[in-house]
């Protein structure tokens, strides 16, 4: 039997798509559009690179959703939850703004070491050094190293 979308479930199906960033999800709405166009699966597998069983999945999922868009996406991948709160990122970033010389260091810049000992010494906070550089990271910051330059008159 053919697979057919209505021009409204279309239209869901490519804002869901266009809103959503995952490649996964553009891939499985192409699918159902493709199939929607009368395209075999076989044909559908072949374009967008993958089996035909995770076409046959896809347009399972959404049928048995009652053609809901949001079956298509990804379930959430299980994981250890976060151990610092938002509360807590939120100090680490605060603390990371402020110069270190002025807090009485002696250097210009931190060095993860440094921000490690600070934060747990002045805010209770315990961070491995790979988490932190992971949250700074996703704060945006990149850590370079220092660059010395020589004054005038020296």
């Amino acid at each position: 039997m053919k697979f057919q979308l209505s021009k409204s479930e279309k239209r869901e199906l490519k804002n869901l798509a266009k809103k959503n960033k995952s490649a996964k999800l553009f891939k499985r709405t192409q699918a159902l559009l493709l199939l929607s166009e009368g395209k075999s699966v076989r044909d559908v597998a072949k374009t967008l690179s993958v089996s035909r069983q995770a076409v046959y999945n896809w347009k399972e999922r959404y049928e048995t959703s009652n053609r809901d868009p949001k079956s298509l996406l990804s379930k959430p991948i299980p994981g250890r939850p976060r151990i610092h709160s938002e509360k807590e990122l939120k100090k680490i970033k605060t603390e990371f703004n402020k110069n270190p010389k002025k807090l009485g260091y002696g250097t210009e810049f931190w060095t993860v070491r440094l921000l490690i000992e600070h934060l747990k010494k002045k805010c209770g906070i315990i961070i491995s050094d790979k988490t932190l550089r992971r949250r700074l990271h996703e704060f945006g910051y990149v850590w370079r190293h220092p660059r010395y330059v020589y004054e005038a008159g020296q």
